[in-house]
């Protein structure tokens, strides 16, 4: 049953993540900012993913991940810093 579970699990945060950038038309800077978020590591990407686009709580993200909330907290911030780091590189050409 656990390993049922498991499996659902990884298939849903592989769907959640594997999503290059969203299909319907976007602006410009909202596709710059999916393909720095695909640019990040896989764990951060979902951690990401899983907070903002699909609006799941830490602890929700913490189960879906199998890590702890403090885990959850640390991905997201360092993601987040990545991305702020990785934006105003692109902001400065």
């Amino acid at each position: 049953m656990n390993l049922l579970a498991d499996a659902s699990r990884r298939d849903r945060l592989a769907r959640a993540v594997a999503a290059e950038a969203p299909a319907i038309a976007v602006e410009p800077a909202e596709m710059e900012t999916w393909q720095l978020v695909n640019g990040l590591p896989m764990r951060q990407r979902q951690a990401l993913v899983l907070r903002y686009a699909d609006d799941l709580s830490l602890e929700e993200i913490a189960e879906n991940m199998n890590c702890s909330q403090a885990a959850v907290k640390s991905l997201i911030h360092r993601g987040l810093e990545a991305l702020r780091e990785e934006m105003g590189k692109s902001a400065e050409y």
